[in-house]
């Protein structure tokens, strides 16, 4: 090889480590010079204030009076779609929504020895199984649950209609 040829590479290589020893230079020192310093706030004097702006007072209460439901005989289940009607039609309730509906039915079941359920069914499952498909999506309605035999049904506390749910068996 010839002596020149080693030179000029020896040269190429050398301006190359040169150069980027001195882009690496100049970097760290652009990072030190161009690093923003200031001093941490120091406080010296605070004040705290607080203001009463509620007060709640809890007491105890002294009694308590649970509702007691006489139940002349044993709780038991309907025989039949039948006796279920029949019983509704004999029982009127006046409330304001339908849990209130639906939790007066139970008591009154509960009254005349039936066993009847309170329950929360959403749109979908309502809007299924009852003829009048009147509830809004994404709205959650109580309804009584029913078991005769094998079957469970839905009752609709304020019009009285009966809706066959699901089979037990």
């Amino acid at each position: 090889m010839n002596i020149a040829l080693v030179r000029r590479r020896l040269s190429t290589v050398a301006g190359v480590l040169l150069t980027l020893a001195l882009l690496g230079l100049f970097f760290c020192a652009g990072a030190y010079l161009g690093q923003e310093t200031t001093e941490p706030e120091v406080v010296t004097q605070y004040q705290i204030e607080t203001k009463v702006t509620e007060r709640v007072v809890y007491e105890p209460v002294e009694k308590v009076v649970v509702e007691k439901v006489e139940v002349p005989r044993k709780a038991d289940h309907f025989n039949s779609v039948e006796e279920l009607e029949l019983w509704l039609s004999d029982n009127s309730i006046f409330a304001s929504d339908c849990d209130d509906y639906a939790l007066a039915l139970q008591q009154m079941a509960l009254g005349d020895g039936y066993i009847v359920s309170f329950e929360v069914i959403y749109t979908d499952e309502y809007n299924r199984v009852f003829k009048q498909k009147r509830l809004p999506p994404g709205t959650a309605h109580a309804v009584n649950l029913a078991v005769i035999g094998n079957e469970v049904y839905y009752i609709e506390p304020q019009n009285h209609e009966i809706a066959f749910a699901v089979y037990l068996d």
